[in-house]
C-alpha cells in the first residue's frame, strides 16, 4: 500500500446494507411522483433531487463517508421542506415565482428552520395537516435534530478517528441506526411531497385511478411504500386533508373508464382483442391523436406501433416479444433520405411516414409486413376525414 493509499483510507471503514435494493425501490416511488400542476411544476426539480441525495446516501455510507451520508439525509429534507414552502401559501403566482427567484439569486435566504415558522404562521395545508397528523410533524423534528448530530459531530462515536478498532457489533449498531435515518428520511420526504398534491395516494384508489380523463406525469405509490414507509394509519389519516377530499371529489365526478381505455390515456396502450369495450367507451377518450391512433389501429391490422415525433409513442398486443425498435436518430436519418415514405425497409420490418402539411408533425407506422394500396388508402382516409389533422400519405 502506498503512502497516498494509507493516508486516504486509514480511518475509512467501508459498511454493507444488505437490503439496500428495497430503500432503493422505494426511492424510485419517490423519483416518479412528479406533479402535474402547473404553477409549481418546477418543484419537480426538488423532488427528484431529494430522491437523489437519498441514493447517494447510501453509497456515502457504504463507502466509509458516514458523516456525508446524514448530510445528505438531512439535506433532502430540507429540499422537501422547500417544496412545501414554495407551494403552500395563499398567494399569486407572481409572488410564488418571485420567491422562487430569490431563492435562485443565492442572495439571503431563510434557514430551514425559519422556513418551518413561516409554515406554522401561514402555511394553509401546513397548519392543517399539523392538527390532522401532529405525529408526523414530532417525528420529523426529532429525526432532524439527530441527523444534526451526526452532522454537526456532537459525541465521539460520530469521529472518523473513533471507529477505527470498533467491534462488529458495534458496526452493526450504526449500520442499524444509518438505516434507522434512512427508512425515516425517505418516508418524511414521501409525506413531504403531497403537499403538492394527493396524486401518488390518490391513484391507489382504483375507483379513482379509471375516472382521470387525461394522462398524468406521476405515478401512485406502491402499496408497500404506503404500508411500510408511511404507514396505514398516516394514511388514513391525510385521507381526511382538505387537498385531499377536495382531489377526490373533483376526480370522481368523472365517468369511469374500463381498463382497455384507461391504458390507451394512460400509457397509450391499445389492446386490439378489445376493440368492442374500446368502441363502446371512445367517447370517454378525449385526446384527439388517441381518436385517431385508435380508429388507425383498427382499420389496418398489420400496423403494430405508431410513432409520433410530437410526444406519444403507442403499442398494441401485436408487437414481438422482447421487441424494443424505437425511431433513434439513425432510423429517422434512414426514413429522411428515402423518397418514398411508405414500406421502408428498416431492420426486420417496415416504416410508412405521414407528414403533415398543416402542422410539424410526423407519425410514424410500423409494421412487420408491407403494406397493399387499399390499406395505405384507407389510411389516408381517416386522416383525411379528420379535420384537425391533414396529412400527406406518399404512396408508392
Amino acid at each position: 500500500m502506498s503512502f497516498i493509499e494509507w493516508i486516504e483510507n486509514d480511518n475509512i471503514h467501508k459498511y454493507s446494507i444488505s437490503n439496500k435494493d428495497e430503500y432503493y425501490d422505494a426511492i424510485f416511488n419517490l423519483k416518479r411522483s412528479f406533479t402535474g400542476r402547473f404553477d409549481v411544476k418546477h418543484l419537480n426539480n426538488f423532488i427528484a433531487e431529494s430522491a437523489e441525495l437519498l441514493v447517494n446516501a447510501i453509497r456515502l455510507f457504504e463507502n466509509g463517508y458516514f458523516d456525508a451520508a446524514y448530510y445528505s439525509l438531512r439535506t433532502s429534507l430540507e429540499v422537501s421542506v422547500l417544496v412545501v414552502y414554495f407551494s403552500d401559501f395563499p398567494e399569486s403566482d407572481d409572488i410564488k415565482d418571485q420567491k422562487v427567484m430569490e431563492w435562485r439569486k443565492k442572495g439571503r435566504f431563510p434557514t430551514t428552520n425559519k422556513l418551518l415558522s413561516k409554515l406554522r404562521e401561514s402555511g394553509q395545508l401546513y397548519k392543517e395537516i399539523s392538527v390532522v397528523m401532529p405525529e408526523f410533524f414530532a417525528d420529523f423534528r426529532e429525526n432532524l435534530s439527530k441527523l444534526n448530530k451526526h452532522v454537526h459531530k456532537q459525541g465521539f462515536d460520530y469521529f472518523y478517528v473513533s471507529r477505527k478498532f470498533k467491534s462488529d457489533e458495534f458496526i452493526s449498531n450504526k449500520i442499524k441506526e444509518f438505516e434507522y435515518h434512512l427508512t425515516k428520511t425517505i418516508s418524511q420526504v414521501g409525506v413531504f411531497r403531497l403537499f403538492i398534491d394527493p396524486i401518488p395516494v390518490l391513484l391507489v384508489d382504483e375507483e379513482i385511478y379509471y375516472r382521470l380523463p387525461n394522462m398524468l406525469l406521476n405515478d401512485a405509490y406502491s402499496e408497500r411504500f404506503l404500508m411500510e414507509y408511511i404507514g396505514e394509519e398516516l394514511v388514513n389519516k391525510y385521507k381526511n386533508t382538505s387537498i385531499y377530499i377536495d382531489f377526490y371529489n373533483y376526480y370522481s365526478d368523472f365517468p369511469k373508464q374500463p381498463k382497455c381505455v384507461s391504458d390507451i390515456i394512460q400509457f397509450q396502450f391499445v389492446d386490439i382483442t378489445e376493440r368492442d369495450q374500446i368502441l363502446e367507451y371512445f367517447h370517454l377518450i378525449n385526446n384527439n391523436e388517441h381518436r385517431l391512433v385508435v380508429q388507425l389501429l383498427f382499420c389496418v391490422s398489420k400496423i403494430v406501433r405508431v410513432h409520433s415525433s410530437v410526444f406519444y409513442r403507442y403499442e398494441t398486443e401485436r408487437v414481438r416479444k422482447n421487441d424494443f425498435f424505437s425511431i433513434d436518430y439513425e432510423n429517422y436519418r434512414l426514413i429522411k433520405d428515402c423518397e418514398i415514405k411508405s414500406n421502408i425497409g428498416i431492420e426486420d420490418r417496415f416504416i410508412t411516414c405521414l407528414k403533415s402539411s398543416s402542422q410539424n408533425i410526423e407519425v410514424y407506422l410500423e409494421h412487420y409486413d408491407k403494406l397493399d394500396y387499399e390499406e395505405i388508402t384507407a389510411i389516408y382516409k381517416i386522416f383525411a376525414d379528420d379535420t384537425q389533422w391533414t396529412f400527406e400519405v406518399e404512396v408508392e
